[in-house]
């Protein structure tokens, strides 16, 4: 009896073993992780404080317009001193008008803008079937969606559309492939040549795709 349940016990390992070996045979080697998705980035906490990681480092007078080059939310894109702040979220906490205005959504400082009178409604909402707000590569680098006129991959009309600078000297295409995981996305180097202003490189990986949020005070979702 025990030399039974003995060879019984042997061959549920073996089984076992050779279940484990097969996995492990089938498993896609070198495979790289899904697409991390941050959604409903703001400078603000859910009941509308800046939040603690952010700092103000400019606070000042300025413009604003209902809605953004970057994000669909009900946000603003506000105008002081020359300079072009968007996205802007109202400041619904603030004793008078205000905004608070974030570049990127990696950013830890912020600009806070006063404004003479409140702004024109913002609408809008969260889509996570847009483009990106920003963007991390599997190699670190950070993308942020471009603003304004758009250039093109060979710097004339009709040409693939940059969508997205990394710095000086990577953009990525229009057109993120979001059919199998990670996601991935045209890359072309910058060349600072006005004959030929990109060379492409190839798709790359997308590590992270930020997408931003409305103020959780605003009354849209």
């Amino acid at each position: 009896m025990h030399r039974v349940a003995e060879r019984a016990s042997i061959a549920l390992a073996l089984l076992a073993a050779a279940v484990m070996a097969l996995v492990v045979a089938t498993a896609p080697k070198g495979a790289l992780p899904r697409t991390a998705i941050v959604a409903n980035v703001t400078p603000f906490t859910a009941d509308g404080h800046l939040r603690n990681d952010l700092r103000i480092v400019q606070r000042t007078t300025g413009i604003c317009e209902p809605g953004s080059d970057t994000l669909p939310n009900n946000v603003y894109r506000c105008f002081f001193h020359s300079v072009v702040a968007d996205p802007c979220w109202r400041d619904y906490r603030a004793a008078t008008s205000a905004v608070i205005c974030l570049q990127a959504p990696w950013d830890r400082t912020v600009v806070r803008l006063r404004l003479a009178a409140t702004p024109a409604s913002s609408h809008g909402h969260t889509d996570l079937k847009a483009e990106p707000w920003g963007i991390t590569l599997r190699s670190g680098a950070r993308c942020l969606a471009a603003q304004g006129a758009h250039d093109t991959l060979t710097g004339k009309g009709g040409g693939p559309v940059i969508d997205y600078y990394c710095g000086r000297t990577l953009a990525l295409v229009r057109g993120i492939d979001r059919s199998h995981q990670p996601w991935t996305i045209r890359a072309a180097r910058i060349t600072h040549q006005l004959s030929h202003p990109y060379a492409l490189v190839g798709r790359v990986a997308i590590r992270t795709a930020w997408f931003g949020g409305n103020n959780p005070l605003s009354r849209h979702p």
